[in-house]
């Protein structure tokens, strides 16, 4: 997955999710997207409210995310923003 972070104009974070079509149904598709909401509104947007942060999420699937389970997406997903997150501090 690609995830961009940038300084959020409203006083919470937000999240966005692009999932590209790869070649994929819109069920895989959606199923994909709902797993990464999950994602972000369990463990990304709590995390960064924990820190104090305001930032705006940009995550864009790539082609190897529909093959992932949710612990991987879940892993690689918090490793990028805890990894952005350190570079923007």
């Amino acid at each position: 997955m690609d995830v961009f972070l940038a300084p959020s104009p409203v006083a919470f974070s937000r999240l966005g999710i692009v999932v590209p079509k790869h070649g994929r149904g819109s069920v895989e598709r959606n199923v994909l997207k709902r797993r990464i909401r999950e994602i972000g509104r369990r463990s990304v947007l709590p995390e960064l409210a924990r820190r104090g942060l305001a930032m705006d999420v940009l995550v864009r699937a790539r082609g190897e995310a529909y093959g992932a389970d949710f612990q991987a997406l879940s892993g690689e997903l918090r490793e990028a923003v805890e990894a952005l997150c350190s570079d923007a501090s």
